[in-house]
């Protein structure tokens, strides 16, 4: 059996018109991200809706890359009941591309998270 899935949903599950549901079995680690264009040496928040499965004893970051791969940014985020929003700043440095996402490490084999709603912008 795969130590990890992501099923994208097809529904409205919190405002947008699909989310991500990610599963990670313990010891694996997923890492979903996209490529956005950024302005160099810029302070950016990165923000997300979570919803985690009762229990959810897994760890989830959100996480921002450079173009190469390497983790420039992580903040561990803490999961509640319902849909909660979390957040976290980064600024791009030297770089004209970032990837930006979220990580998730498993620590069982019933947690699951769904993302929904991310968005990255400058800070002001």
């Amino acid at each position: 059996k795969a130590n990890t899935s992501i099923e994208w949903m097809e529904q409205t599950a919190y405002t947008g018109l699909s989310n991500a549901k990610i599963t990670a079995k313990q010891g694996a680690e997923v890492n979903l991200y996209n490529s956005v264009s950024v302005e160099k040496n810029t302070n950016y928040e990165l923000t997300c809706m979570v919803q985690a499965s009762d229990g959810f004893a897994s760890e989830v970051s959100l996480a921002v890359w450079n173009s190469s791969g390497d983790l420039l940014r992580s903040k561990v985020c803490e999961t509640g009941d319902g849909w909660i929003k979390i957040t976290m700043t980064v600024n791009s440095g030297n770089n004209d591309t970032l990837r930006i996402g979220a990580i998730v490490k498993g620590a069982n084999t019933t947690d699951y998270l769904r993302l929904d709603d991310f968005t990255f912008q400058k800070t002001v």
